[in-house]
């Protein structure tokens, strides 16, 4: 059985199968409901009550959580979405769809896509969820098992996301993404492909990509490695001078793209300073660079000599296995930033 719509019409789905999945759609549709309005008191209601009921949960800001028996079960759930309930406002906030419900005689299972979306950055739920749950029929009710719930990180990121293919078409795009692609000065989409006006740049950003993808298959152990790091390409200048930097990474096994971060540069120089255990004076000097400053520059910005930041260069050199400015800025660059790309 297959029915896409709102959680609302869930068991309205025309002429479904069998009465038995009618009553799995009112069941999942009522859950959802509690869960909405924060009720757990209602969503425990619907779990069978032995320990060996299970909720595998790996969704962003949770992590990965296996919770077994209902007073951990919904101490989990309410950990996952507490914030997340909208009285007035549930109505139409989430839908299903790809619904598949196989019943066999006292057990069933259902796997599903769930998709909210708001205005509101405080859901929780907004984005996808893949779903999979487990019912067992006692005394001639069905009763949730057990479930599996799968969230996709990238779908609660604030900043510019692009996901783009192995030749730069575009996958998927999120609206502030949307938005700041189109007036970019050096970032366009056309025709359905991601490049930059730039020919340099351009193959740069293309080299990048390849990259990623070519990570994405790579062995666990050195794919692991590598997913800690990004890498950066230079886009060119603002009309100020400014530089303008895009970011190339691997997340939720997409290759994605970000862009026109307020303060990127500045969180992963703070970060990069941690990483290579940057003195404040080469921090400095680092801001420079980015900056795209030559070191005479620098040094009148800094108002110390060039000599000093030869030597100030030199030990970002040894503390980064570098040796040229523009290797050491995309090291420095290049580094993620755990808790936000």
């Amino acid at each position: 059985m297959r029915y896409t719509g709102s959680y609302q019409d869930l068991a309205k789905a025309g002429d479904p199968a069998s009465h038995e999945q009618v009553e799995i759609l009112a069941l999942m549709k009522a859950e959802t409901e509690a869960f909405l309005r924060r009720d757990f008191d209602a969503v425990r209601s619907f779990w069978i009550d032995t320990p060996e009921s299970r909720f595998m949960v790996s969704w962003p800001g949770v992590g990965t959580r296996v919770s077994s028996g209902p007073d951990e079960i919904i101490s989990t759930v309410k950990a996952c979405g507490a914030d997340a309930g909208m009285d007035s406002r549930a109505e139409g906030t989430v839908r299903y769809s790809n619904i598949s419900i196989v019943v066999g005689a006292d057990m069933a299972w259902a796997s599903y896509d769930q998709v909210a979306s708001t205005d509101d950055p405080n859901f929780q739920l907004a984005g996808l969820q893949r779903e999979l749950k487990i019912f067992h029929r006692i005394g001639g009710e069905w009763k949730i098992a057990a479930v599996v719930v799968m969230a996709r990180t990238v779908d609660h990121l604030p900043d510019p996301v692009i996901s783009v293919g192995p030749s730069m078409e575009v996958l998927w795009i999120n609206e502030p993404g949307r938005a700041a692609v189109a007036s970019h000065p050096e970032l366009l989409i056309g025709p359905a492909r991601l490049r930059a006006r730039n020919r340099d740049s351009d193959a740069d950003l293309r080299a990048a990509v390849d990259w990623a993808h070519n990570l994405k298959i790579a062995s666990p152990r050195k794919k692991l490695a590598a997913m800690a790091r990004l890498r950066t390409v230079r886009l060119g200048e603002t009309d100020e001078g400014a530089p303008l930097f895009c970011w190339v990474f691997i997340e939720d096994g997409e290759v994605l793209i970000t862009f026109d971060v307020p303060e990127a540069a500045e969180r992963r120089l703070n970060y990069a300073r941690s990483v290579f255990s940057l003195s404040p004076a080469q921090l400095r000097l680092a801001n420079e660079l980015v900056a795209g400053h030559r070191l005479t520059e620098a040094a009148r910005n800094l108002d110390v000599s060039v000599t000093t930041l030869r030597t100030q260069l030199r030990r970002m050199f040894d503390k980064t296995g570098q040796r040229t400015q523009a290797g050491l800025v995309r090291a420095l660059l290049s580094l993620h930033v755990p808790t936000k790309v």
